[in-house]
């Protein structure tokens, strides 16, 4: 029968994806998903903005126009009841009677009485008569208004029918320094006889005849002007906002301010258009003589984008609270079914991912907090050779045989940074090498809201990546070197060794015992050596072999191995050949390369047996090997000799066979470079301090460069190198410095 929950004593699912998990994928979905709906939102609600705004203009424009056209009847009624005027002034009896008995007392009577209609009249600006050749000879005011009638007017008034009223275009006069558009309207005057006497003219303003009908038109905030076929403006009515709007514009025209909009009313002659910030309304209207002739008038009256804004303002907040609002609705929406998708997929998949888990190639246990295992895998008893259900209920650290502090140390690991990996060498007990892994485990809330916290530990076995790295330590340190090199156990065995141990020492014997190779005076020392070896893990000693056809005298070296091997102790035996000094003082033979001389007499021994030519254009470089502050102290001499140890060894395998290598003092290296110029031992000098820092041997080493003079002793030779190698430690930015270098002058130093 097939279970559905492998841990039965536990109600809450044992894995965070088990629960609510949102991964990182998820969240990224459903954030791409709301700022999709956010933006899509923000674009719906401003296009329903902007096509409301605009429905709401084209309804202001569309009323505006009706306005215009009732303005543009009523002023046309307004023109008839001018011309119904003028008829009526012309045929008072006032005016009838000084024409027929002039005198100055009619005149003045005719005067007060034109003053009056003047007064009562506000659009009537002025009255006046001409006579037949056009000269005015009656005025009530505003002298300066057509003095006398043109020719060309003339003309055309002679040919007026009797009544008949000629109303003119729009003219401009200055009036208190402001210029006033006006129209005058004439009607011949005859006598009973049918003689022509003169002329009857009315001039009428065009702002006070507009403003007189302006209460019928929009309201005090409907700004309107008149435009003439040119496109010249004039004031409409003169209410505030169309002041201000118009006043700079006065004298300017159309055409040329807007010529979009000047085009588009003489293309249609009335309708509507819509600017960047406004939106006009125009319309064709016979004025004067406009209706006659081939120039007319336009009515142009502007709605501002801002009054239309601040009208649908209401409007837009309501639709931008409604965005709002469906806009959480659908992020609701969403949430919840991404919700419902994780739930769906936690309840179907609960129990593929506890068997999934459980059936991995790692091993797996999960323990509480406090370090009891509740569950695990069969590869994780494999691993630590128990059977899995004795693994159940036991404590971690007993299974991985920590103490109690070391295991205080990993649960406080974990505990900071929320995972904790380790490396376990479990070789002695038969266990290999293990990397163990801590890392948490949430689980979902349970019914009585608290939330459990486990611990799951991932095992991997790396016992052969181990053995393989340890190997290649091992083989890395006896690697074919130009001295002998040889890996033996603490009893002397030989593990391990290169071409050049095989050469010098086994070439006689297949013996595996370093003892019964090096002879008796090692055998006798050996059990000395062992203690050394236990106590520092290093040992120096010499010892004398037949080598090379001579007796050679071999610095020997016993230093523990850097890898870690729990089998048995291995140590790393070197075997650094040198002529004794009895024999060098003897034959003042020039020292094999890989020897290192050691003392001034050995130094100059091979200075002096070095032929002229090479010694003439010899160059020194001498190395410190000490880091500052490192080996300050007494119990730090063993630490300075295994450094130099280390750095001796690595010179004499990068060393050409022409240089030859010197112990100056402790903590301080000789190279004598024969035959070879400065900028040659500048050049070799960065090689070997590079060589140096890919092994880590480079901190705190400082070189310093002389080149050879012609008559120098050797003294001198030396004392100039320690100057060099000064000047190299004081130099902050480069550790590598020259001094006393040659020239092509021979004798000159720099």
């Amino acid at each position: 029968m097939f279970k559905l929950n492998p841990f039965s004593p536990f109600s809450a699912p044992l894995f965070s994806a088990q629960g609510i998990h949102w991964s990182y994928k998820r969240k990224l979905a459903l954030a791409s998903q709301l700022v999709m709906l956010l933006i899509a939102m923000i674009i719906v609600t401003n296009i329903a903005i902007s096509l409301g705004q605009k429905q709401l203009t084209r309804e202001w424009a569309t009323q505006r126009y009706s306005e215009l056209q009732t303005f543009s009847t009523l002023l046309a009624d307004q023109v008839a009841f001018q011309n119904f005027r003028i008829r009526t002034f012309a045929s008072s009896e006032t005016f009838i009677h000084f024409l027929q008995s002039p005198s100055n007392t009619r005149h003045e009577q005719l005067n007060k009485h034109w003053m009056d209609l003047t007064e009562d009249i506000p659009e009537l600006l002025s009255i006046a008569f001409y006579d037949a050749a056009g000269y005015r000879r009656l005025v009530t005011q505003n002298q300066k208004i057509m003095p006398i009638l043109s020719q060309s007017l003339l003309t055309k008034l002679y040919l007026l029918r009797e009544g008949e009223v000629y109303s003119s275009q729009i003219h401009q006069i200055a009036i208190n320094g402001v210029l006033e558009p006006y129209q005058f309207q004439i009607i011949k005057v005859v006598s009973p006889q049918k003689k022509l006497v003169g002329f009857f003219v009315t001039f009428n303003s065009i702002n006070r005849t507009l403003q007189s009908i302006k209460p019928n038109f929009g309201g005090s905030s409907s700004p309107l002007v008149l435009l003439d076929s040119k496109g010249r403006m004039f004031d409409g009515n003169k209410f505030s906002s169309a002041k201000r709007e118009t006043n700079d514009e006065r004298s300017m025209h159309l055409s040329t301010q807007y010529p979009e909009l000047w085009n588009a009313i003489n293309i249609k002659k009335f309708g509507e258009f819509y600017g960047k910030a406004s939106t006009y309304v125009y319309l064709k209207v016979d004025f004067g003589e406009s209706s006659s002739s081939t120039n007319p008038y336009f009515f142009l009256s502007k709605i501002h984008d801002a009054d239309i804004k601040k009208e649908f303002a209401h409007w837009q907040f309501i639709l931008v609270g409604f965005a709002v609002l469906l806009t959480l609705l659908i992020s609701s929406v969403i949430v919840l079914l991404h919700r419902f998708t994780i739930e769906r997929r936690a309840r179907f998949f609960n129990m593929e991912l506890v068997n999934q888990l459980f059936k991995d190639d790692r091993g797996l246990l999960i323990a509480t907090e406090d370090g009891r295992v509740i569950a695990s895998n069969s590869t994780a008893a494999s691993l630590l050779s128990t059977v899995k259900e004795e693994l159940t209920d036991r404590n971690v650290m007993r299974i991985f045989q920590w103490e109690h502090q070391q295991y205080l140390q990993v649960i406080k690991s974990y505990q900071e940074n929320g995972q904790h990996q380790q490396e376990l060498d479990l070789r002695h007990a038969d266990l290999g090498v293990l990397t163990v892994t801590f890392s948490s485990l949430p689980l979902i809330q349970s019914a009585n809201a608290v939330k459990d916290e486990y611990l799951l530990i991932s095992i991997c076995d790396i016992t052969e990546s181990r053995k393989l790295q340890e190997q290649a330590a091992l083989y890395y340190q006896i690697s074919e070197t130009a001295i002998p090199v040889v890996l033996v156990d603490i009893q002397g065995r030989i593990q391990k060794s290169n071409s050049q141990f095989d050469q010098a020492f086994k070439l006689k014997s297949s013996s595996d015992s370093l003892t019964y190779l090096l002879g008796g005076e090692i055998e006798k020392q050996w059990g000395h050596i062992q203690q050394q070896l236990a106590l520092k893990g290093l040992w120096r000693g010499n010892t004398q072999y037949f080598y090379n056809g001579q007796q050679v005298c071999f610095d020997v070296v016993i230093d523990h191995a850097d890898a870690d091997s729990h089998e048995l102790d291995l140590f790393v035996c070197s075997f650094i050949p040198s002529i004794s000094s009895f024999v060098v003082e003897k034959e003042k033979k020039i020292p094999h390369r890989s020897r290192i001389l050691t003392g001034y007499e050995e130094v100059e021994s091979y200075f002096s047996s070095l032929d002229e030519n090479k010694r003439l254009y010899a160059s020194m470089m001498l190395l410190d090997i000490t880091p500052v502050g490192v080996f300050s102290h007494m119990s730090d001499i063993e630490k300075l000799e295994k450094r130099q140890h280390d750095i001796e060894v690595r010179l004499l395998l990068e060393l050409p066979k022409a240089y030859q290598l010197a112990l100056y003092q402790l903590g301080k290296l000789m190279v004598m470079l024969p035959n070879t110029s400065s900028d040659e031992a500048h050049q070799f000098a960065v090689e070997i301090y590079n060589r140096l820092d890919e092994i880590g041997l480079s901190e705190g080493i400082s070189i310093g460069i002389v080149s050879y003079h012609q008559g120098q002793s050797l003294k001198t030779f030396m004392d100039n190198a320690e100057i060099a190698l000064q000047r190299a430690k004081q130099n902050a930015e480069q550790n590598i410095c020259q001094a006393f270098t040659r020239f092509d002058v021979p004798g000159e130093e720099s």
